[in-house]
């Protein structure tokens, strides 16, 4: 009965898979994760694509956050320059959160210091290269170099690809944003 309205509505029994189909194909996805348990991982695999600076044998994130007198100024760009743009974070929960992670990064979750990495990148690219240099003490081109190599590791570390958060994932989503759209609607 099934087959014979979708093929009534799609027109063709060849976009139609039969019913024998479905359920071997039902058996086969029950079958692969009852024998293949899930693994945990410390990194993601293979990240490579927009992701072509990441080195897995750095382990002092440190050297990738700003100064905490820094840190706020990417934020207040980020709320003046990128949030009217794009409505991907929630403001009044995530302030908070934001200014206690800016005062101790060392010690935040993988997601969460990915979520800061991606504010300052994506605050960044909207910068001039004059304004990035007197907020953050160095020329724009190097400062989004060190925040994508922080994005990069707290998104591994993370392990976006396989286990994501609302904030990881939030985090990519401006990553992208910032990397692949915001140069081009932006003018300094």
């Amino acid at each position: 009965m099934r087959y014979v309205l979708l093929q009534q509505l799609y027109g063709s029994s060849k976009l139609i898979p039969s019913i024998g189909q479905e359920r071997e194909l039902q058996a086969v996805m029950i079958n692969s994760s009852i024998n293949h348990p899930i693994v945990e991982k410390t990194w993601s695999s293979n990240l490579g694509g927009i992701f072509q600076d990441f080195n897995q044998s750095v382990t002092d994130m440190q050297i990738y956050h700003p100064s905490r007198r820094q840190a706020l100024q990417p934020w207040q760009t980020f709320l003046n320059n990128i949030d009217p743009i794009i409505k991907i974070i929630h403001l009044p929960t995530v302030q908070a959160t934001i200014y206690t992670a800016t005062n101790n990064p060392s010690n935040v979750e993988h997601d969460l210091s990915a979520l800061l990495f991606s504010i300052y990148f994506s605050a960044t690219t909207s910068l001039s290269n004059a304004d990035a240099f007197n907020f953050l003490g160095q020329e724009r081109g190097t400062s989004l170099t060190r925040f994508k190599q922080g994005l990069e590791h707290s998104l591994a570390g993370a392990n976006v690809f396989d286990s994501p958060s609302m904030r990881s994932l939030q985090a990519m989503t401006l990553y992208i944003v910032g990397y692949l759209i915001l140069p081009l609607i932006l003018t300094y």
